[in-house]
């Protein structure tokens, strides 16, 4: 099994507590929740806010909060962490996985987290619902402009309404999460 130290378990912060041979790994990877935002066209929706003058950062603040909190980041073995990349980016892409001892140990890791980190897959899901909720909010109060060529106001209102229709709700971080941990290879 993988040598896997919560960071919340650490006697200290000092260099001196951290496992050697380890690497601070993200349970639930940045790369899943970038690969459900641009299938669920997550970005076109916050492009469009951005444009009715909501900034990124404060939209994406609460899922930056949840990706990099304590809660998703463990020290693990950094032969493990660095595999666990290309473990994820195969079952994000229906590519075969390997059958590599070291792939097999992300598997028996990824088993070990399986709880915690399908509760964070969840809460990055809660924060997209926010943006979402925080997006149909914004639409209701743009002033629908005129249909004179050129109008901002318009613009922007069609922007958002269309990058909202487009939006994919079916696509989750719980979803890509699950079917990672489904087909990641186990002892």
């Amino acid at each position: 099994m993988p040598d896997i130290h919560k960071l919340s378990v650490l006697k200290d912060a000092t260099a001196a507590s951290v496992p050697a041979d380890s690497q601070c790994d993200h349970t639930v990877e940045l790369q899943v929740l970038d690969f459900v935002a641009k299938q669920a066209k997550l970005c076109e929706v916050l492009t469009a806010m951005a444009n009715a003058g909501q900034t990124k950062e404060s939209l994406l603040g609460p899922a930056s909060e949840t990706i990099s909190g304590i809660q998703n980041l463990n020290f693990l073995n950094k032969v493990v962490n660095n595999n666990k990349r290309l473990v994820v980016q195969r079952a994000l892409n229906g590519k075969t996985q390997g059958s590599k001892d070291k792939d097999t140990a992300v598997g028996n890791y990824l088993a070990l987290v399986k709880g915690d980190s399908v509760q964070i897959a969840s809460a990055l899901d809660a924060n997209i619902a926010t943006i979402i909720t925080t997006a149909q909010t914004v639409l209701q109060g743009l002033p629908d402009g005129t249909p004179k060529r050129g109008d901002k106001d318009r613009a922007k209102k069609e922007a958002l309404t269309t990058a909202l229709a487009n939006y994919d709700k079916t696509k989750t971080v719980t979803a890509a999460w699950n079917n990672v941990l489904a087909v990641a290879p186990h002892s």
